[in-house]
C-alpha cells in the first residue's frame, strides 16, 4: 500500500501513525484485520514523497471492485449467505478494535452477550475506525475449515483510527472527518440542517456500526450507497422521525444475528460451509484474482510480455518543476569566428521573407536612417557578429586546434562529472606599455609620480598571449634613491 504527500515529515508522522496503530490490532489476532509486516519512507528529489505499507498479499482486489463489477453486470448479485459471512467478518473487526481480543466463530450465545463478559484485553483503549467503507475492505484468500469457498473480507486503512477518548470532543469533527458520503451524521461538524442534533454527539462504536451498515446495504443493492450531495442526504434523513444513536442495533447483537442469519439460510438451503466446487449453485460466487499483482516469489505470466507498464511516467514527471521556472545558467562569452585576427568576414546571411519587406518599407520612408552602409567607412561594418553562444562547438576531426594559431589560447573549464577541453577565443589583451622605472622596496610611501614598472598590463587572472612574458619573468632593478624634478620643487615652495 503506497501513500502520497508533498511535506516529508508530516508524511512521516502520519506513516508511524498509521503503521503503529495496524501493528496493534493486528495484534490480536482477529482474521478480519489485515495483516501488516513493516512500513518505510522514500523522499524523492521532487514532491509528492511516498510511503509504504507493508501488509499480507490481497489477491481478490478490493470490496470496490466487486461493486464495480456488479454495477457493470447488472443480472449479477452477491450470495447471501456471502453477504452474512462479510456482515459478520466486518463486525468481528469492530469488535478486536473495541476490546482488544477476537472473537470466535459460535459467539455469542444469545443477543444479550453471553459468554462475553470478560472479552475485554487488560489495558485495552477501544479504537474507533471512522473511515470503513468498500476501498477499505480487501478480499483475501478463504480461511482454512471455515467457509472455504468464499474470500475472506478483511479491514485495511487505519490512518484515521484513533482511541474512543479522542473522540469526545467535538472539535475533531470541525471539517468533518472520514470520506463524504461514508459515515454517521455524528461525523461531521458544524452539521447540516438534517443533522443538527447530532452536532455534539460523540463518535464511538454506535459509529462503526452505521458505516458497517452502508457497506452491507451496497452489497445487497449491488451498487455503490453513498450519498455526497446535501439535499439528498437532507432528504433521507428527513424520513427518520427521531435519528438516535442509542436506538441503533449495539454490537453484541449484530454479532449474534449474523450468525443466525447464516444458520436460517443454510437450514433452507443446505450447509455452503463446503469447498467452491461442492456448493449450491444459487450460492456460487465466481470471484476473479488481481492479475495486475504478484506476491513474492512467483512468476509473471507469459501474456503480460510486451505490456506496458501501469504507472504513467508523464504524469509522474508532471509533477517536478518545470526547467523554465529554474535559474538560467549564465552563458559563458565566445566571440564569434569574425573576430578573430587575420580572419576574412564572412558575408552577411540574406533576408528574406516578412524582415525584408519590412526593411524595404522603411527604407523607403525613412532613406537618411536606414541607409545602406556598403562601401561606407563610417558606421558599422556591413558584417554584424551573431549573439553570443555558450563554448559547444566541437572542431571536426583532423582540424588544426585553435590554440596552435596566432590569437588563441587554451583553458580547461570543469563541466558535468569530468573536465573538458574547450577551445575558446580571448578578447584581445591590453599591449599598454607604461612608464619604466625601479620597484619599490617593501613598506616604502608610493608617490604621486613614482612611475610603474615595465611590461604589459596585467592583473590576476587575466590570460597572457603566447610568447608574451608574464610580470614575473622580468627581472627586479636596483633600488635607487628618489629624486624629485624641478617641478616638483616648485610645487613643494
Amino acid at each position: 500500500m503506497m501513500g502520497e504527500e508533498y511535506d516529508l515529515v508530516r508524511l512521516g508522522e502520519h506513516l508511524e501513525t498509521e503503521y503503529d496503530c495496524h501493528d496493534i490490532l493486528s495484534a490480536t489476532g482477529c482474521p478480519h484485520i489485515l495483516e501488516i509486516y513493516g512500513c518505510s519512507l522514500r523522499p524523492r528529489l521532487y514532491p509528492p514523497h511516498l510511503g509504504y505499507l507493508y501488509m499480507e498479499y490481497a489477491e481478490y482486489g478490493d470490496m470496490q471492485d466487486l461493486l464495480d463489477h456488479l454495477e457493470k453486470n447488472p443480472g449479477k448479485q452477491i450470495p447471501e449467505p456471502y453477504i452474512w459471512l462479510i456482515f459478520r467478518g466486518l463486525l468481528e473487526a469492530v469488535f478486536a478494535m473495541t476490546c482488544g481480543t477476537a472473537i470466535s466463530k459460535n459467539m455469542p450465545s444469545d443477543e444479550s452477550g453471553l459468554g462475553l463478559e470478560d472479552r475485554f484485553a487488560p489495558g485495552w483503549e477501544p479504537f474507533i475506525n471512522t473511515d470503513i467503507k468498500p476501498e477499505n475492505i480487501v478480499l483475501t484468500r478463504s480461511q482454512d475449515g471455515y467457509y472455504p469457498g468464499y474470500s475472506t473480507a478483511k479491514m485495511i486503512d487505519f490512518g484515521i483510527a484513533l482511541t474512543e477518548s479522542k473522540f469526545e470532543s467535538s472539535e475533531i469533527k470541525v471539517g468533518g472527518i472520514g470520506t463524504l458520503g461514508w459515515g454517521p451524521p455524528e461525523h461531521r461538524t458544524p452539521a447540516d440542517k438534517w443533522n443538527t442534533k447530532y452536532d455534539y454527539t460523540p463518535i464511538h462504536v454506535h459509529s462503526e456500526i452505521f458505516n458497517v451498515a452502508q457497506v452491507v446495504l451496497s452489497l445487497m443493492e449491488g451498487q455503490t450507497r453513498v450519498v455526497t450531495d446535501k439535499e439528498r442526504r437532507e432528504q433521507r434523513m428527513s424520513h427518520a422521525p427521531d435519528y438516535k444513536t442509542a436506538i441503533r442495533p449495539s454490537l453484541v447483537y449484530l454479532l449474534h444475528w449474523t450468525k443466525k442469519g447464516l444458520e436460517n439460510w443454510e437450514q433452507a438451503y443446505g450447509s455452503v460451509n463446503k469447498p467452491e466446487g461442492e456448493i449450491p449453485d444459487i450460492a456460487k460466487y465466481k470471484f476473479n484474482k488481481n492479475e495486475t499483482m504478484l506476491k513474492i516469489g512467483e512468476v509473471a505470466p507469459s501474456h503480460w510480455k510486451g505490456l506496458q507498464r501501469k504507472r504513467r511516467i508523464p504524469e509522474e514527471e508532471a509533477l517536478q518543476p518545470p526547467i523554465m521556472e529554474k535559474r538560467p545558467r549564465i552563458k559563458q562569452y565566445v566571440p564569434p569566428q569574425a573576430d578573430v585576427p587575420n580572419d576574412t568576414p564572412k558575408p552577411p546571411p540574406q533576408v528574406t521573407g516578412i524582415k525584408a519587406t519590412l526593411m524595404t518599407v522603411a527604407n523607403f520612408i525613412f532613406p537618411e536612417s536606414f541607409r545602406s552602409n556598403e562601401g561606407s567607412q563610417a558606421g558599422p561594418p556591413a558584417f554584424n557578429p551573431p549573439t553570443p553562444r555558450p563554448a559547444d562547438r566541437r572542431l571536426p576531426s583532423g582540424a588544426p586546434k585553435p590554440h596552435e594559431q596566432p590569437g588563441y589560447l587554451q583553458y580547461v573549464a570543469g563541466m558535468g562529472r569530468g573536465e573538458k577541453r574547450i577551445y575558446v577565443q580571448p578578447s584581445p589583451a591590453s599591449q599598454q606599455v607604461l612608464h619604466p622605472g625601479p620597484y619599490l622596496p617593501p613598506g616604502q610611501p608610493v608617490h604621486t609620480k613614482y612611475p610603474s614598472p615595465p611590461g604589459p598590463y596585467y592583473l590576476p587572472g587575466h590570460h597572457v598571449h603566447p610568447g608574451t612574458p608574464s610580470p614575473t619573468e622580468y627581472p627586479l632593478q636596483p633600488m635607487q634613491p628618489f629624486q624629485p624634478s624641478d617641478d616638483s620643487d616648485e610645487e613643494s615652495s
